[in-house]
């Protein structure tokens, strides 16, 4: 996409354009020159019986002839009230990437931040604002990037590393740091490595990192004069007196491109995270592939996963169910199914989701025949819980696979992947499945499916879209494959909508019962035939109900409520008590028993 430099009188020909051609021959782009003049009416400002604009376009045309010659690809003259508007305007006619300008004030006091520079403020592509006078170098064989922890440092670095590559510049990428002596080196650099990284940029022998200590402008000001560009990310807060002091360099002022910018139909989101370096990349894809390949280990991993899973449910343990979503690798490949949709890779894609498929039934014979050989009758509350999923649930794993995706792409937060795996299960709902199907509980086992189909679809369609926003795609993609992409993803968007209305049915019905579900787990059949028989000793006693309280604010562990007719004896409480932590083979169970005293109607 080609570049525009402003020129908007005389004084600023000989600061921008040299630097928009060495910018413009960097980037292997275009370079648009805009001569544009102030002008409070539609006419443009009469000079010696010409336009002024036409002045200025003559002027660069001289220029060029004589200090920079070669060929442009557009010089064009306008006028008009607002500058700012003005320009903008045309970079958006011409889909320009980059912006160069003159600061507004030649003594480089002003024009350095979004306050004083409208055009800082209200440009969505990447802008340059430049300080300095011709008698500056113009030559960006040296180049200065000063790092201030600014979210506009990562382009500035990013233009510095262009001309590395096509004009042979060296850089030194420098930042002030708070810490003193040999630690605060070590953090120095280990801050401007990373800002590397987060610019896409690979550490080379043309880069030198040098740390400042806080506050010690004199020295930073002695390294700049050394080069010929010295840059800063936008608003930087000690740049007046930077150019206070700065006697050789030209300064420039770096805004990156906003998020969500838009010069064509689509949106340019790329910059809405940091760039992948290449080295990032590379690991992402090779993980993602690798992790997407069915082989011995994904199957020996779900497997175990699987039995643990399946242990725990049976055994009604949160904690072991925990851990089991920690060890199983399913999330994975269905990660790589979105990138195969980001990339248009339809190798990738078909092998994650044989992958999926695999997965998906080993776990589900496993998890069978665990079901089969437990000598249990009833099914666990952990197990009940994953057969009653509502449209929170479909949520719940957008954000996580979207979280998912980012963290793989950033090497510093794949600590977060382990919360993720816990967030959105994926083996507990298929070793419902099984068990449910195995215990002959049907209705939970297709409720326990249908939270698995809402994960898997979720995940694919966000981890595809996180990395589109990230920048990952595929520039060689051709007719066939971006058709595949998009009738993979109506096919998975139709699937999303199909589970969404039984998931916000769900939801509705727990609101029109104004609690979420399930309120109280059933008890055991062992335990409920204990009681039913202690009732049937006892026929002034009735049974209401009774269930283990799913919320965890609840003071009892089990809950059990009568009707009687007449006045209960204490006895009876406290050995129904005794019966109920019997059965459940825990004596520190909390028991609460509610008698309701019946009425008599006289029917």
């Amino acid at each position: 996409m080609p570049v525009l430099a402003l020129i908007n009188d005389h004084k600023t020909i000989n600061l921008v354009l040299p630097w928009a051609s060495a910018f413009s021959k960097a980037r292997e782009t275009p370079l648009i020159i805009l001569c544009w003049t102030r002008a409070s009416l539609s006419s443009d400002v009469i000079e010696d019986g010409k336009p002024v604009s036409e002045h200025l376009v003559e002027a660069v045309h001289n220029y060029y002839k004589q200090q920079i010659p070669g060929e442009v690809s557009e010089i064009k003259g306008l006028s008009g009230p607002i500058e700012s508007k003005g320009v903008i305007d045309f970079a958006r006619e011409k889909e320009v990437d980059l912006i160069l300008a003159a600061g507004s004030d030649s003594s480089g006091r002003k024009g350095g931040s979004y306050a004083t520079n409208p055009l800082l403020k209200q440009s969505p592509v990447t802008t340059v604002i430049l300080f300095g006078d011709s008698t500056r170098s113009t030559r960006p064989r040296r180049v200065f990037v000063g790092a201030s922890d600014n979210s506009h440092d990562s382009a500035a670095v990013f233009l510095a590393n262009q001309m590395i590559e096509s004009l042979q510049s060296r850089v030194t990428l420098a930042c002030s740091e708070f810490e003193t002596g040999p630690e605060g080196e070590e953090i120095g650099r280990r801050d401007l490595e990373q800002l590397m990284r987060d610019s896409g940029v690979v550490e080379c022998e043309e880069i030198q990192c040098q740390v400042f200590q806080a506050g010690d402008i004199e020295a930073a000001v002695e390294a700049m004069d050394e080069h010929d560009l010295v840059m800063f990310g936008a608003n930087y807060e000690q740049l007046p007196a930077i150019l206070e002091l700065a006697e050789k360099p030209t300064v420039a002022v770096v805004k990156k491109k906003p998020p969500l910018s838009r010069w064509r139909t689509g949106p340019q989101v790329s910059s809405w995270s940091t760039r992948l370096s290449p080295a990032d990349y590379a690991e992402l894809i090779q993980g993602l592939r690798r992790g997407s390949k069915l082989g011995s280990d994904f199957v020996t991993m779900l497997s175990l996963a699987t039995v643990v899973a399946s242990l725990g449910l049976l055994q009604d343990s949160a904690a072991v169910v925990i851990g089991s979503m920690l060890l199983a690798p399913l999330m994975t490949p269905m990660i790589g199914c979105g990138l195969a949709l980001a990339q248009a890779n339809q190798k990738l894609g078909y092998m994650a989701l044989k992958t999926v498929a695999v997965g998906l039934i080993c776990t589900l014979v496993i998890s069978y025949l665990i079901g089969i050989v437990t000598p249990g009758e009833e099914l666990t509350s952990q197990i009940y819980a994953r057969g009653q999923p509502t449209i929170l649930d479909l949520l719940i794993a957008v954000a996580s696979a979207a979280a998912a995706s980012y963290a793989l792409a950033r090497p510093n937060l794949v600590g977060s992947i382990a919360g993720v795996a816990i967030a959105t299960a994926l083996v507990p709902p298929l070793c419902s499945v099984g068990i449910s199907i195995a215990y002959g509980d049907y209705n939970n086992a297709q409720g326990a499916a249908l939270l698995f189909v809402t994960n898997f679809l979720a995940i694919v369609l966000a981890a595809g879209l996180t990395f589109r926003l990230i920048g990952i795609s595929s520039k060689q993609a051709g007719a066939r494959q971006k058709f595949w992409v998009f009738r993979m993803v109506v096919i998975f968007g139709l699937a999303v909508i199909a589970v969404g209305f039984p998931l916000q049915r769900a939801m509705q019905e727990s609101l029109v019962q104004s609690k979420p579900q399930p309120r109280a787990y059933p008890l055991a059949k062992s335990v409920m035939d204990a009681v039913e028989e202690r009732l049937a000793a006892n026929p002034e006693f009735e049974f209401i109900s009774a269930g283990q309280p799913s919320s965890p604010f609840s003071p009892y562990d089990v809950m059990l409520i009568l009707s009687t007719s007449g006045d209960p004896e204490p006895e009876f409480f406290s050995g129904m008590e005794a019966l109920i932590k019997e059965q459940m083979q825990d004596d520190s169970l909390r028991v609460k028993i509610h008698c309701v005293r019946a009425v008599d109607t006289g029917e």
